[in-house]
């Protein structure tokens, strides 16, 4: 006699993390621009920012779906310069599905290491983009971050409030997107 199997117990976070934008309640201005661009996606690099819980690693994951993606993910504090070199290089020669992209998620974008700042700057600003590659960072705050508004082409900032630095500071290629605004 064979003893029973019980399902490995799941954490009530993960069971009930949305799956799709449409899922997520609130973050109507965010979850509507995500929508679009899931819509008909491209090559891009994403900044939200928030405080802890709010969901951002989520919406990743759900674009992440939504897009028929291939998820590279870089947990917070593991990104390094050889992470970067990685997801870039698994992003150049690894196949993906049809129509589909390699997304990259990087947890925590604020807290990596300059030396990976610059690297992945160089990488986003230079002709070394890998081609059909969604770039997703997340962080709590930009004031870690290099140079924020030449890392990434939108802003989902979901926060209460933005403040007028972050604001100034998202210029150029970058548009903000402020929930409460």
């Amino acid at each position: 006699m064979s003893a029973p199997t019980l399902p490995f117990p799941q954490s009530l976070a993960e069971k009930y993390r949305p799956r799709t934008i449409a899922e997520f309640v609130g973050l109507e201005k965010p979850k509507r621009i995500l929508g679009r661009f899931a819509a008909q996606p491209y090559p891009s690099a994403w900044l939200f920012v928030g405080p802890s819980g709010v969901g951002k690693t989520s919406m990743a994951q759900a674009l992440c779906i939504q897009i028929r993606g291939e998820l590279h993910h870089i947990p917070s504090q593991k990104c390094t310069v050889e992470a970067i070199e990685k997801a870039c290089h698994d992003c150049h020669y690894l196949p993906f599905a049809p129509g589909g992209f390699h997304v990259v998620l990087c947890d925590e974008a604020d807290r990596m290491t300059p030396a990976a700042q610059l690297a992945l700057l160089s990488k986003l600003d230079a002709t070394a983009f890998p081609p059909n590659t969604v770039f997703i960072f997340t962080c709590n705050s930009t004031d870690g971050l290099a140079r924020p508004s030449a890392a990434c082409e939108r802003l989902a900032e979901q926060r209460p409030r933005c403040t007028d630095e972050t604001r100034s500071r998202a210029t150029g290629r970058l548009r903000p997107l402020c929930v409460y605004c």
